[in-house]
């Protein structure tokens, strides 16, 4: 097994090296919220926040592959007996395995494409807003891998569009809150 993914990586990063390298800045905006074990009687809804991302990508004629890393915002809003609250988290993410699919190789420069990803995302920290005020939260959960599913359009070889769905494998916040983040990114990139 352990020679099967050596010889994977081994292909796949030949093959970046092979290919021209852009790079760019990726900035898009997070409807975030989470899902899972919800308390009863609470009305859980998307939050919105910022995500700034310095890209990297191999530009192949079909296949391309990526990573990025940055700033990202995300969190809930939460309606409890009447009483509305919000949470929102600061986070690094370092998306280090990304793959990108184009269907058509030039076609009047626009291409769609298909992107998948896996990360890692670090909170850094957080704040709960309520009625009586703002207050820093204890993030016992710092890290969480994370996973997107998306697609979008390319403009010549500069400029990308995309919409994705992702959200972390472990619990949010705490080790057993029972709760997943899940967010869907609309964003907008410029490759020089």
């Amino acid at each position: 097994m352990k020679k099967i993914v050596l010889i994977v990586v081994c292909v796949a990063l030949s093959y970046a090296l092979s290919a021209q390298i852009q790079h760019g800045i990726k900035v898009g905006l997070n409807f975030a919220k989470v899902g899972g074990d919800i308390p009863d009687g609470s009305d859980i809804s998307n939050i919105t926040g910022l995500a700034v991302y310095y890209v990297f990508k191999t530009q192949g004629d079909k296949f391309s592959y990526f990573f990025d890393m940055g700033y990202s915002q995300s969190g809930f809003k939460e309606k409890f007996n009447g009483v509305e609250s919000s949470v929102k988290i600061h986070n690094m993410e370092f998306d280090f395995v990304g793959l990108q699919y184009s269907f058509m190789s030039d076609w009047s420069k626009i291409r769609p494409v298909l992107q998948t990803t896996l990360g890692v995302r670090g909170s850094l920290s957080g704040k709960i807003t309520t009625p009586e005020g703002s207050e820093s939260i204890d993030l016992d959960r710092q890290f969480d891998m994370i996973w997107s599913l998306g697609g979008g359009i390319t403009l010549t070889k500069h400029a990308q569009f995309m919409i994705n769905y992702g959200g972390g494998f472990f619990d949010a916040f705490t080790e057993d809150s029972g709760l997943k983040n899940r967010q869907i990114q609309l964003s907008a990139t410029y490759f020089f």
